[in-house]
């Protein structure tokens, strides 16, 4: 059996709106700051091994067993950027891409090795 916890956190990182807010209230051009934040986020991994025959041994695992996101973007910012004024597709993805250990949650494995 092996069991690792992994911390990682808190971190942020700040984005502009590409002046998507200035646009949407038809002000000057500007540039608007948004502070994306990752809280403090505990990832564990897990893998248990079984040897079936001698040269064969089947285990299954989880990385990110208990399937952690990370925060959302800024809900300001998502909010600029769906703005029916502005027209920007820049506000795709719900999570930040900065996370340090990514943002597709769980992942769950069985696996068979054979050594000859």
């Amino acid at each position: 059996m092996t069991l690792r916890e992994s911390l990682y956190g808190p971190s942020s990182q700040w984005v502009n709106d590409s002046g998507a807010t200035a646009q949407a209230a038809s002000a000057a051009p500007a540039v608007t700051y948004y502070r994306n934040k990752i809280a403090f986020t505990p990832i564990t991994n897990v893998d248990l091994a079984y040897a079936v025959l001698k040269n064969c041994t089947i285990s299954v695992g989880s990385l990110n067993a208990f399937n952690r996101y990370p925060n959302k973007v800024n809900s300001a910012l998502t909010a600029a950027y769906h703005n029916p004024k502005v027209q920007s597709n820049s506000a795709v993805s719900q999570y930040p891409s900065f996370t340090p250990f990514g943002f597709n949650g769980g992942f769950y494995y069985v696996r068979a090795m054979y050594s000859f």
